[in-house]
């Protein structure tokens, strides 16, 4: 007779495809607790006090060292650290924020997993945009445009920077046939001077080192940058509001 009971997931592997598949794999806060553990020791239990192996689990859900009696939590570090919130809880929000192609609102997350306050929701978005962001992400590289745009009203013989107008820094890699690439974007400092310029050095990979041309790879435009060895190339238009 085959075995019915659900497969379970391995961590850092498979990940639900639907939310039929994540209600189970993840129904109980012991199974986000042997995912997340699955995650931060691939290769079994290790104590980071002493390096041993042999452990307990204890009734409060810690993992205790045999050899040395240290309790370790798995969410200690993470996102999940001190919640009192159920894991389940957490999972399905990951899971909801990573799922949708169009992006997800705070308002949205607050109605789907029912919380109580629209600025719980808006802390848990914040909490999960963050932590999806990778330390080691390599920079922007290639034909990068960096521009400067503006969020805010709309005012007649006001273009540019107003009162009510945040700013907005935007980089993109360019592609053939006009596609666009990676993208960063960062809120715009209150002392803009330089400001692009700054940007664009910390998320764009110098270029390597060629032979000089006497021509920017970007043209030869007023407002264009010049790319050299120890330079990006990125070029600099007008901003847009």
């Amino acid at each position: 007779m085959a075995d019915s009971s659900p497969q379970m997931p391995r961590a850092g592997v498979d990940y639900p495809k639907t939310f039929g598949q994540f209600q189970e794999w993840f129904s109980t806060d012991e199974a986000c607790l042997e995912y997340l553990a699955g995650l931060r020791w691939p290769g079994g239990f290790a104590c980071p006090k002493c390096g041993g192996r042999d452990y307990w689990r204890t009734g409060a859900g810690l993992w205790m060292c045999k050899v040395c009696s240290r309790r370790t939590s798995v969410t200690a570090g993470t996102i999940f650290d001190r919640t009192r919130t159920p894991l389940r809880t957490w999972f399905a929000a990951v899971w909801f924020v990573t799922s949708q192609k169009n992006g997800v609102s705070a308002l949205g997350l607050q109605r789907v997993l029912g919380l109580n306050s629209y600025e719980t929701a808006w802390a848990w978005m914040h909490k999960l945009r963050r932590a999806m962001v990778r330390p080691e992400r390599e920079m922007l590289s290639g034909l990068v445009e960096v521009d400067e745009s503006f969020i805010g009203g709309v005012h007649r013989g006001l273009p540019g920077v107003g009162p009510d107008k945040i700013s907005v820094l935007i980089a993109a890699e360019h592609l053939d046939r006009n596609r666009i690439g990676r993208i960063r974007l960062e809120p715009g400092p209150s002392d803009r001077r330089l400001a692009l310029v700054k940007f664009g050095q910390r998320v764009v990979a110098p270029d390597p080192p060629s032979a000089p041309t006497g021509r920017g790879s970007c043209g030869d435009s007023p407002t264009s940058a010049t790319s050299t060895s120890t330079s990006p190339s990125w070029a600099r238009t007008s901003p847009r509001t």
